[in-house]
């Protein structure tokens, strides 16, 4: 294939994983939206593979809510993907215009992004990147699109983080030993609607504008475990659905009630009149005397039992929830973005849920430059115990002078849940590829009677001094652990910083239900 097989008109936007041209197809001169993968995940010959293959299958559903492949394969450019052009532009450039948009027009709009997943879905495919920016918009309806490009972004932690968007992807998408299903596409279907509802991607702190019948389906559809949502998007939309029409049947309702009771009211209006005027008006006699009502016979009030005097009174004191920031501190990647590491700390008195870090960059003058925000890496802290964070920040404000940093916390949500008995064994730091450093090991679960699942590795790497510069993990290759049961284990960390690093800690993470 030539170079100028494409002529490039203009930009249309950028996202993680490439660039996307507006450009004229010199073999027919039809306009197409061409995407430009970045050099970086195309490295991985693999992943182009399975990139290409997951084209080729999507390619061949038929639907009209997908947008048309027309060609996708490498030039003297490099890998690209030429899709129909949509000139009026994205859902997230819609909701960037003019807000927030209402249930009626977000609720079609998400149906039919519902119907691209169904048809996908049943050809035994996967979209795993459902967000505003891959629904495009047109005069005939939406139409998703950047189908098969989770191939390139879950190539390893740092090239995931990079290219995917936090706020719509869906927890089990980071545990690359595994292979998500269309629950993953479940939540980010959830998210799609959650971000039309309310402007602001989810974890924005706008859920109060979802109205609050549609909450339940979102929140179990956004579930952190993919077992707790629901099967398919199918079943998300009816329920969806469901509770939309409840909404619109409880007004009705309060209106036909209301107009019932205001007839009934001028019924008894309109006889109570014409009644008076037969009777004429009426005066009182004064002159008859009104005996005095009389109360009624009630029984004696019983005494309350006097206060003892050696009583003691005092308040139940509620248990004291808080966590602590230690060590923070930013480090910039060589594409501009940048990670913040250090700990949080429980200093509660009970045991806490994964915590939220939100961070606010300030410059010299206490004025805003971004913000960023993400969650400790232990889903259950201890008291007195720390968790490492690491919080990416994709366009990493220059130039500024510190770091405001908030924790959200909230106690336990399942009472008797703990952190299970682990041990990570025989773990060893190795030189990959790339830069890349990859951590082995085997987790074995020392519980009595107790299965653990998803028990993975948390790694901790640090330099010359002791600072953080990567914190990464991965998931044991089996599920669950029986009682005594082994399970390798391997993590891919990329350290940041302008030396190698000098120590590494690991630990075994995972939780256990009463």
């Amino acid at each position: 294939m030539s170079e100028e097989r494409f002529e490039i008109i203009k930009p249309l936007g950028q996202g993680g994983t490439g660039e996307v041209f507006l450009a004229t197809d010199s073999r027919n001169g039809e306009q197409v939206a061409l995407k430009r993968i970045r050099p970086s995940l195309a490295a991985d010959a693999g992943a182009v593979g399975r990139y290409a293959q997951a084209l080729r299958e999507a390619g061949a559903v038929e639907s009209a809510r997908l947008a048309a492949l027309r060609e996708s394969g490498q030039d003297a450019q490099g890998l690209f993907a030429a899709w129909d052009y949509v000139p009026a532009g994205s859902l997230q450039d819609r909701i960037d215009a003019s807000g927030p948009l209402s249930p009626d027009e977000a609720l079609p709009i998400c149906e039919q992004v519902c119907e691209a997943l169904g048809a996908l879905h049943r050809a035994g495919l996967v979209h795993g990147n459902v967000k505003p920016s891959n629904v495009l918009l047109s005069s005939t309806g939406a139409r998703l699109t950047d189908y098969g490009s989770t191939e390139l972004i879950r190539q390893d932690e740092l090239t995931l983080d990079l290219a995917s968007d936090p706020a719509y992807t869906a927890p089990e998408m980071r545990d690359l030993n595994s292979r998500p299903d269309a629950r993953a596409d479940v939540y980010g279907l959830a998210a799609c609607l959650h971000a039309c509802l309310t402007g602001e991607s989810p974890g924005g702190g706008a859920a109060w504008r979802v109205p609050p019948a549609l909450r339940p389906p979102l929140i179990k559809a956004m579930s952190p475990q993919a077992a707790d949502r629901q099967p398919d998007v199918t079943v998300l939309w009816q329920e969806i659905v469901k509770a939309r029409v409840r909404t619109h049947k409880r007004p009705l309702a309060l209106a036909v009630a209301a107009s019932v009771f205001l007839m009934v009211l001028c019924g008894f209006l309109v006889l109570w009149l014409a009644s008076s005027d037969e009777r004429g008006s009426f005066e009182p006699d004064m002159s008859v005397a009104v005996p005095p009502a009389q109360e009624p016979d009630l029984p004696p009030r019983p005494e309350r039992e006097p206060v003892r005097p050696n009583a003691v009174r005092g308040e139940i004191q509620p248990k004291r929830y808080q966590a602590e920031l230690e060590s923070l501190h930013t480090l910039e990647t060589i594409i501009h973005s940048g990670y913040t590491f250090g700990y949080v700390k429980n200093s509660s008195d009970g045991p806490i849920d994964k915590p939220r870090i939100d961070l606010r960059f300030l410059d010299a003058q206490e004025r805003e430059l971004g913000r960023a925000w993400g969650y400790a890496e232990y889903d259950l802290i201890e008291p007195g115990m720390r968790s490492p964070i690491r919080i990416l920040s994709k366009k990493f404000p220059r130039g500024f002078a510190r770091v405001e940093p908030e924790v959200q916390i909230r106690p336990l949500t399942i009472k008797g849940r703990r952190l299970a008995r682990l041990e990570l064994l025989d773990a060893k730091l190795e030189e990959g590829s790339f830069g890349r450093l990859d951590l082995t090991g085997t987790l074995r679960n020392d519980e009595q009677g107790k299965t653990v699942k998803y028990a993975r590795a948390v790694v901790v790497l640090f330099d010359s001094a002791d600072r953080i510069i990567e914190v990464g993990s991965g998931y044991a290759a089996d599920k669950e652990l029986e009682p005594g049961e082994q399970s390798p284990v391997s993590v891919m960390l990329r350290p940041l910083g302008d030396e190698p690093p000098r120590r590494f800690e690991a630990f075994a993470h995972a939780s256990v239900y009463p």
